[in-house]
């Protein structure tokens, strides 16, 4: 009888702890699909998010349904490179991570792994036990979720547990951890794909407003006045520029300028440059070169953010034989005549556009005679630089010019531009260029 109660009792007992074991598999389950769920639900909402605050907030909700965490903290990038800011869901404001934790970040980047605070002893955390600590102390998190990408530390997730996690609940948090890695991941691609598309967008733009800036016809004549001009970018936008003005009568205005700035605001501040220069020639007053000069200036300056300019303005008078011309901080021109001392130059400096709100610019006047030849160019064409670092300089210049004083304006600017082509090799540019050659036939 005691051995048929004793046989009862064992296989109630085998019974119960079947039971048990099947409950607690069930509710493993259960919490297994819970947690499979919550991260397909995750990856879902993952597509539509567009920034990484956002991938981080739907991290913490998630992390809230699928493993019942009491607190979430979410750590990323600050604007100051090397700085991590931290806070918490629809929480508290934290404190910036201080000096002492911030090498943890870069340390991730090297073990990207799950980490448990209250394992930290472990040989692998090395020198990273202090930190950790700081870190769990200061945030009331015992689970560290680093996010890298690509040996880039994109974040990392904070969670408070309760309790040191099983053998399944690390798989599922490492499961978890990959699933917040790929979301934010995907957010770092597409804010990189728009910033190019904005870059590709501007340099379009620049591109455009250069190629409405700089005149469509490279060349063109006015009674015994003819010229001939050349620009090239150093990019795909530039901020140099060159345009000549029919004024009739045989006078044509031939301004030639260099912003100091590159890409879409340089090109922006040439556009401003160039439409003044067309209002001062359609407003039906009296166009000179200082006056010129002096409208690119007030349309240039700005009390708190200067936009400077160098320019050269000079008006020829085929008929008169003439030249007059002011400059604005520019290169000197040179000027070949048919004399005894054939190289020379237009003479005379003056203020860079854009730094005062009112400047006079000093008109000068030289003869300039049937077969004279007038040569404008940017810093661009003298500042260029060869293979072995050597600079093109004024004096190569000035033997092409000298050498050429016979030849038609075209034969002019292609003579200067073969040389500089020659001397230049395969290295490109790495500033502006502009060019114009002007003559009296």
């Amino acid at each position: 009888m005691i051995a048929v109660v004793m046989a009862l009792i064992v296989l109630l007992a085998w019974g119960v702890a079947c039971a048990l074991r099947l409950r607690r598999h069930e509710e493993q389950s259960a919490h297994q699909r819970t947690v499979e769920e919550a991260l397909t639900s995750f990856i879902e909402t993952s597509l539509d998010l567009g920034t990484l605050g956002d991938a981080l907030s739907a991290a913490a909700e998630t992390a809230h349904r699928a493993f019942r965490t009491t607190r979430v903290v979410l750590f990323e990038p600050a604007g100051k490179e090397g700085h991590w800011d931290s806070w918490v869901p629809g929480g508290e404001s934290l404190e910036p991570v201080p000096d002492a934790v911030r090498g943890l970040f870069s340390w991730f980047k090297h073990n990207p792994r799950l980490i448990i605070l209250d394992e930290i002893a472990a040989q692998r955390y090395g020198a990273m036990r202090l930190p950790l600590s700081t870190l769990k102390e200061r945030q009331g998190i015992d689970v560290l979720l680093p996010l890298v990408d690509r040996g880039i530390t994109l974040g990392a997730v904070g969670l408070a547990l309760g309790h040191r996690p099983s053998e399944r609940e690390r798989k599922l948090l490492e499961d978890f951890r990959v699933a917040v890695t790929a979301c934010s991941a995907n957010m770092r691609l597409h804010r990189e794909a728009a910033q190019k598309l904005t870059l590709e967008k501007e340099v379009d733009l620049a591109s455009a407003v250069q190629q409405a800036i700089v005149p469509a016809i490279a060349e063109g004549s006015s009674g015994k006045v003819s010229w001939v001009g050349h620009f090239r970018p150093a990019g795909q936008a530039g901020s140099d520029f060159w345009t000549a003005y029919d004024l009739g009568g045989g006078r044509v205005l031939v301004i030639i300028g260099d912003v100091v700035g590159s890409g879409l605001a340089g090109s922006m501040v040439t556009a401003v440059a160039k439409s003044t220069c067309d209002a001062v020639m359609e407003s039906g007053s009296k166009v000179d070169a200082p006056s010129v000069l002096s409208a690119l200036n007030r349309a240039l300056y700005r009390p708190s953010r200067p936009i400077h300019m160098m320019c050269f303005a000079a008006l020829v008078d085929g008929n008169r034989g003439i030249v007059q011309f002011a400059n604005g901080g520019h290169q000197v021109p040179y000027h070949v005549s048919q004399g005894d001392s054939p190289l020379g130059v237009l003479g005379g400096g003056g203020p860079i556009l854009g730094e005062l709100p009112e400047v006079r610019f000093k008109e000068s006047e030289k003869p300039f005679r049937e077969g004279d030849l007038l040569v404008l160019y940017t810093d661009g064409i003298v500042e260029a630089t060869n293979a072995s670092g050597d600079t093109f300089g004024d004096r190569r210049l000035q033997r092409v010019v000298r050498s050429a004083r016979d030849l038609a304006p075209a034969e002019v600017r292609d003579r200067i531009l073969g040389t500089l082509a020659e001397f230049r090799g395969d290295v490109p540019p790495v500033d502006d260029e502009a060019l114009v050659v002007l003559t009296v036939r």
